[in-house]
């Protein structure tokens, strides 16, 4: 799922720029992902299409196999599974185009002096991606509840919340 993000908050982010520090090749951003939804060959054009133009574009190794009949079922079974996947990352919560927070990292963090020299305008930034990163859990939760009974539903606690974000 962790990759799936990635993709998301790539393509959202830097799709399209020329001199962005990562780059997304043509046909390989969250949209042409989401194109092959229901694809009958989805987990072997993820890895084709999008990860390895991902990959070989930015110097990118060790990417997930989603093809992987052993982890994501076989058939039709994982056409649903990955279907559903892309999926939640589609929520409209979930656009990262919109992030202008300068220097952050996928998950928004810092180093311990840069966090001392933040003014009240960063915080303010900080607490908007804080509540951004809130949905995320909020969704990833409920999906992983809707395929899995044994996970709770609940939002995560303020010091967990804390320790993500």
């Amino acid at each position: 799922m962790l990759v799936l993000l990635f993709v998301k908050y790539i393509s959202d982010k830097y799709a399209g720029q020329t001199y962005a520090p990562i780059q997304v090749p043509e046909g390989s951003s969250f949209a042409d992902m989401v194109a092959l939804k229901g694809n009958s060959e989805i987990g072997d054009l993820i890895n084709k299409k999008i990860l390895r133009k991902l990959a070989e574009a930015n110097g990118l190794s060790d990417m997930p196999d989603f093809n992987d009949s052993t982890k994501l079922g076989d058939g039709k079974e994982k056409i649903e599974r990955l279907t559903n996947l892309i999926a939640i990352f589609e929520n409209p919560a979930l656009d990262f185009s919109k992030n202008r927070a300068d220097g952050d990292d996928l998950l928004g963090g810092t180093s311990g002096d840069e966090s001392r020299k933040r003014t009240k305008s960063s915080r303010l930034a900080r607490r908007a991606r804080s509540r951004k990163w809130s949905t995320v859990i909020r969704v990833l939760n409920f999906s992983a509840a809707a395929e899995d009974s044994s996970w709770s539903t609940r939002t995560p606690s303020r010091a967990a919340h804390s320790r993500i974000c």
